[in-house]
């Protein structure tokens, strides 16, 4: 097989082409991974430090089962690549007696044995001071929850990609792409490829697909802002949290590099252009977080030391994108992450080794992320 010739090409290298990158490598395919930046990058939606760990899934409890899998393949990945990258340290979820995410929470919690527990507002205060609860709301914490460390983990999947044979071709724009009676070839600004299958995981870049129009994909704005810690240092060991208000929910994690770190569950305006600068916030992105926060931070400053804007691709019903493209079991497309998917790539990249390579059916359970 020639230098230019291969297994596989995943055009796109953010968190869903970087771990499909890494699972695939293991099996000693010959694998490229293309992205017309340098991952991990600001461009997309997995860049801002940390993402969320959580099992007690209020959004739909299809999901459920995979995040239970998801926790053992990030604990697998981390003996596979000698790192730690997902912080143990809980989810606490304040909420007040109106919020229905709270209710589903719990009921999905009890129903799929997740462990965690109630807080009343006294017990709050007692065990984490570092939120001031003066209007009394009750608390959840789920234990096998936290934060993971974004960087450590492209990093990390990217040299054992690279270990293992794969070959990155970053800074590389992919121009055109079409299939001959072989194979398929892949045309960038600077080289062309050949493969026998290819993976496209695009991020908001998906939208643009002419295949995919009928998708009628968004792509929104998600505005992650940081601020300095107290003045006085946290007491205890800080979780992950939530504030979960009536129909409000804003959520956040400790200090890991740059601050505390808070963002609104619920993206903002829809980004038209994605070529478009992205580096403003408006005052209703950050009133949204900052009126939210304040109530527990009161020390919180009037402005963020520093904030990102990703991209967040969302289908009409907010559930991801894995399928064989219609009648082409060599093409797969993977995306339409909506603003969740960061916390199952271990498993989704799993998943994807499995069935893609030998041109397996999908697993029936994965079925509901088909092209709709």
């Amino acid at each position: 097989m020639s230098s230019n010739h291969f297994d596989i090409i995943i055009l796109g290298a953010g968190a869903l082409g970087v771990s499909c990158a890494y699972e695939l490598s293991k099996s000693g395919q010959k694998i490229a991974l293309i992205d017309q930046f340098t991952p991990p990058h600001s461009k997309g939606s997995s860049f801002g430090e940390t993402r969320l760990f959580r099992q007690a899934y209020f959004e739909d409890e299809r999901y459920i089962p995979f995040l239970k899998s998801a926790y053992q393949h990030w604990r697998s990945w981390e003996d596979e690549l000698k790192s730690s990258f997902l912080y143990d340290n809980g989810y606490l979820t304040l909420f007040n007696s109106s919020s229905d995410i709270a209710q589903k929470m719990h009921k999905n919690a009890k129903k799929w044995n997740i462990s965690g527990f109630n807080l009343d507002a006294k017990q709050v205060q007692e065990s984490f001071p570092q939120f001031q609860n003066d209007n009394n709301f009750s608390g959840y914490l789920e234990k096998n929850a936290g934060m993971l460390d974004v960087e450590i983990i492209f990093e990390k999947c990217l040299q054992g990609f690279s270990k293992a044979g794969g070959v990155c071709c970053f800074n590389e724009t992919v121009m055109d792409w079409k299939e001959d009676s072989e194979n398929f070839i892949v045309q960038t600004q600077k080289e062309k490829y050949h493969c026998g299958k290819i993976i496209f995981t695009p991020g908001a870049w998906l939208r643009e697909m002419p295949l995919l129009t009928e998708m009628k994909l968004t792509v929104k704005r998600g505005v992650q802002f940081w601020f300095p810690p107290p003045p006085v240092p946290f007491p205890k060991e800080m979780p992950c949290f939530a504030f979960a208000l009536d129909k409000n929910y804003v959520f956040g994690f400790p200090p890991l590099r740059s601050g505390i770190k808070i963002a609104n569950y619920h993206p903002s305006d829809t980004i038209e252009d994605l070529s478009l600068n992205r580096e403003t916030y408006t005052s209703e992105e950050f009133n949204s977080v900052h009126n939210i926060a304040h109530q527990f931070f009161p020390w919180l400053p009037s402005k963020p030391s520093s904030f990102h804007v990703c991209m967040y691709t969302l289908t009409q019903d907010e559930d991801f994108i894995l399928d064989y493209l219609p009648n082409n079991r060599n093409i797969l497309i993977l995306g339409g992450a909506s603003g969740h998917a960061f916390k199952f790539i271990p498993f989704l990249a799993k998943q994807v080794s499995v069935f893609f390579p030998s041109g397996n059916d999908i697993p029936q359970e994965l079925r509901f992320f088909s092209l709709r």
